[in-house]
């Protein structure tokens, strides 16, 4: 049993070695306007959703699903994080 543990303990211990976290580049926010909202209330996409949800379209192009509610004309500010390979 410790031959186990100790093959496990090494395994974690040079994948953790292995692994290096990924340095930022750049960060950009942009204030975007939403043009477009989609309702789904409770159990409309599947029987599993149980919070109410919004999908959510903004003049910068992007479109996401929130748990909060949204309206046309909202401003969201969307956070873009660049990296780079180290």
């Amino acid at each position: 049993m410790k031959k186990v543990y100790f093959i496990i303990g090494t395994f974690l211990t040079l994948a953790a070695l292995g692994c290096e976290s990924p340095k930022v580049a750049e960060v950009i926010e942009k204030d975007c306007i939403v043009t477009e909202v989609e309702y789904f209330q409770i159990g409309e996409k599947h029987t599993l959703q149980i919070d109410p949800e919004w999908r959510v379209t903004t003049d910068c192009g992007t479109t996401y699903t929130s748990r909060r509610a949204m309206r046309v004309g909202d401003t969201v500010q969307i956070k873009i994080v660049k990296y780079k390979k180290n």
